[in-house]
This record gives C-alpha cells, sequence and structure tokens, in this order.
C-alpha cells in the first residue's frame, strides 16, 4: 500500500519493528485541517484501488503476485542495484 500511495502522490509513513511486533507493518498517516474535501476523497479512491488490486492478486486475476505500483519500485531497485525496505529476493 505504501508504493501505491506514494505513486499516488500522497505520503505515508512505513512503521515497522520495534514499534509494531516483528513481521507485521504499519502506516502513519497525517490528515490536517486544511486537507480538502477532494484531496481526502482521491486518498480513499486511492486506497480502494490498492484493495481491488490486492483481491485481483489473491484470487489469481493478476499474472504478478506484488501491486504494478511495488512492481516499478523492484524494477528501479533491481536496475539501480538497490537493496531494501520490501525488496523480494
Amino acid at each position: 500500500m505504501y508504493y501505491h500511495l506514494l505513486s499516488a502522490s500522497f505520503r505515508t509513513f512505513p512503521v515497522t519493528y520495534p514499534v509494531v511486533p516483528p513481521g507485521q507493518s504499519r502506516l502513519r498517516v497525517i490528515i490536517h485541517a486544511h486537507n480538502t474535501e477532494k484531496q481526502i476523497q482521491g486518498f480513499v479512491d486511492a486506497i480502494y484501488a490498492w484493495v481491488q488490486e490486492m483481491v485481483d492478486i489473491e484470487a489469481g486475476a493478476r499474472p504478478e503476485p506484488v501491486t504494478a505500483a511495488a512492481r516499478e519500485v523492484y524494477d528501479w531497485m533491481r536496475k539501480e542495484q538497490v537493496h531494501g525496505f520490501g525488496m523480494p529476493s
């Protein structure tokens, strides 16, 4: 979800161990009073799009085991020989 929201121009902050238990993660989202209704609706729409993509992946309706946004990031990481958060082996 982090990569999907980032590619949709929404900044979230990954939260991993030791803040959450090992093997788990969360996203920190900060919404301000000055965010417009359109911005909030865009954020919610982006989450729904990610959920639909995940449902399709889990149902076998997509050939790849990761989202399109994650694939783009992983392809870039491989090209640049970067290793890190979420990178599959």
